[in-house]
């Protein structure tokens, strides 16, 4: 038989499995409802009884807290019962709760407590039949993942299709680093004098401007000025916003005197001009900076590209053997479910062909 007849047949028997398997559970969910509103209607009876009379009094008090959290407790239990699964899960408890309060509740009202033991037992004996008639559908046939395994083999032929165009693609790499890397040099010395060069003499220009501005920091901070708020928590707004900071100096200057009133002026002189040469010394440093990265990048790729290729060509290469190991270990499972398959529709199982295999 073919494997796609095959696979149609056994879907057919798992559904006819599955109709078994839900009408099982619907008919013994039912008998169980039917104990399980027995169980509420002695509870109801229970809850509503009187006490006998001329009792001890503690014996009473006992007696009647013991009562309440059994009924109440047990009836929490019962009220969550959705399913024969979930029955299983709670028939220890419902014993615990029959056990643990029940025997002191029995004391009083012996007849209602027994009445609710024997419904209890009812209830295991309904989920013992239960279990030993599911376990014979599920028993009558085998859980098989057939398709899994296919589109798994078909997963793992693919990744191994793209890891071996990557170890082509990886070794025509290799020789073409291995080419180059005679070639690629790093920033020569004259382009490093010339960046540090820049760099001081950047910071030169910016020391002197903020050097400058920050002496009218303390004058400017007893004029309370919102718009020098900036200003004052720091002196690198002078080079951040130059024209606002113009602008505040040329209000503030008749209020300053002295050393203050000097500086402001120098400032008012000297700053944009001193700006202008910070932004353009910036700009060609940034060039510089760009241009010493890219050859020392370049310098750091002939030395580190190559050990990296040679790397992740041995990391891919343990890759594809552990490839290797899974798909013939899902090919010797496939053959044990075909066979499998093969006992449950009665006839040999074609493997399968290239369409399911590629």
């Amino acid at each position: 038989m073919k494997l796609e007849q095959a696979l149609r047949v056994y879907d057919e028997l798992l559904r006819k499995k599955r109709r078994e398997s839900e009408s099982l559970e619907k008919e013994y969910m039912d008998r169980t409802l039917e104990v399980v509103k027995e169980i509420s209607s002695v509870l109801n009876e229970l809850e509503a009884k009187e006490p006998p009379s001329k009792v001890d009094p503690t014996l009473l008090k006992i007696t009647l807290r013991e009562r309440r959290a059994y009924v109440s407790t047990m009836r929490k239990a019962i009220d969550r019962l959705s399913s024969m699964e979930d029955l299983g899960k709670r028939l220890q408890e419902l014993s615990r709760i029959h056990t643990g309060h029940g025997r002191y509740t029995l004391t009083l009202f012996e007849k209602d407590v027994y009445r609710i033991n024997k419904l209890l037992k009812e209830l295991g004996e309904l989920y013992a039949e239960y279990s030993a008639k599911k376990a014979s559908i599920e028993a009558g046939l085998p859980e098989l993942h057939i398709s899994e395994i296919l589109q798994e083999i078909q997963t793992v032929r693919a990744e191994l299709e793209q890891l071996e165009r990557e170890l082509a693609d990886l070794k025509e790499e290799k020789l073409r680093l291995e080419r180059e890397r005679t070639s690629r040099v790093g920033p020569g010395e004259e382009l490093l004098e010339r960046k540090r060069k820049l760099e001081l003499r950047i910071r030169t220009l910016e020391t002197e401007v903020r050097s400058k501005a920050s002496k009218l920091q303390k004058p400017m901070k007893r004029m309370r000025l919102p718009e020098a708020e900036p200003f004052l928590r720091s002196s690198s707004y002078v080079l951040e916003h130059p024209e606002d900071f113009l602008n505040l100096l040329e209000k503030v200057k008749p209020r300053l005197d002295g050393k203050y009133r000097k500086s402001a002026e120098w400032l008012l002189k000297n700053l944009p001009g001193k700006e202008k040469e910070i932004r353009e010394l910036k700009a060609e440093h940034e060039r510089l900076e760009s241009e010493v990265e890219s050859k020392a990048k370049e310098r750091r790729n002939a030395e580190h590209e190559l050990a990296a290729i040679e790397e992740h060509l041995m990391g891919i290469k343990e890759n594809v053997s552990k490839l290797r190991k899974r798909l013939n270990s899902l090919t010797e499972e496939l053959e044990k479910e075909l066979s499998v398959l093969g006992k449950v529709v009665g006839e040999e199982v074609e493997p399968p062909g290239e369409r399911f295999m590629n």
